[in-house]
């Protein structure tokens, strides 16, 4: 269903990561020859990916960035599904399994799991930020000769996400400064 090289990958994966070669290498390689993609070619790409993600995980923040780009909101809710059935945390940056999972009910009323409640917020802080034009409407997106991270973040403003993770960690340096800021003035000291 996912094509050969998706069963490649599942047969190769022995360290259980993704990484955005395992993405292009895998999902993308064979969608290579023109700038558009089918309807079809666009769902066989995402069904890859999330073939790879269901029972392993993204090897770091620039991987799930780079795989959230051939995503709409439905599509990465078919991810977070497959990996909850695999017994995977939904958040794909997650390598845990799931014990005693935080449950939550999506708009659908399927259950949906994560390993705690940061992860939820992590996932829904994706969503709301994944672009409702499906795959096949988005011209070269999929182009491997095309990806350079600088580049596609400068070109690509409408597929560039943030990470609830990199907000709070702006955040705790603000807060942070503020209160150092604030120590250095108790003691008579200028920044």
């Amino acid at each position: 269903m996912f094509g050969a090289n998706s069963r490649d990958y599942q047969l190769q994966s022995n360290n259980m990561v993704v990484t955005i070669f395992d993405i292009n290498k895998y999902a993308l390689i064979p969608h290579q020859t023109h700038s558009m993609l089918s309807k079809r070619e666009g769902e066989m790409i995402t069904s890859s990916i999330t073939s790879m993600l269901k029972d392993s995980y993204c090897m770091d923040e620039k991987t799930l960035k780079y795989m959230t780009r051939f995503y709409t909101m439905d599509e990465f809710g078919k991810l977070i599904f497959a990996r909850n059935q695999h017994g995977r945390c939904g958040y794909p940056l997650c390598n845990k399994h799931l014990n005693t999972p935080n449950i939550d009910i999506n708009s659908c009323g399927s259950m949906i799991s994560y390993c705690n409640g940061l992860h939820y917020d992590c996932t829904n802080f994706v969503m709301t930020q994944l672009h409702e034009m499906p795959i096949y409407r988005r011209t070269g997106i999929h182009l491997i000769n095309r990806y350079d991270l600088t580049k596609v973040n400068e070109e690509n403003q409408l597929f560039q996400l943030k990470l609830f993770e990199e907000i709070l960690q702006e955040k705790t340096m603000e807060y942070d400064l503020d209160t150092m800021t604030d120590e250095l003035t108790k003691f008579g000291l200028k920044l």
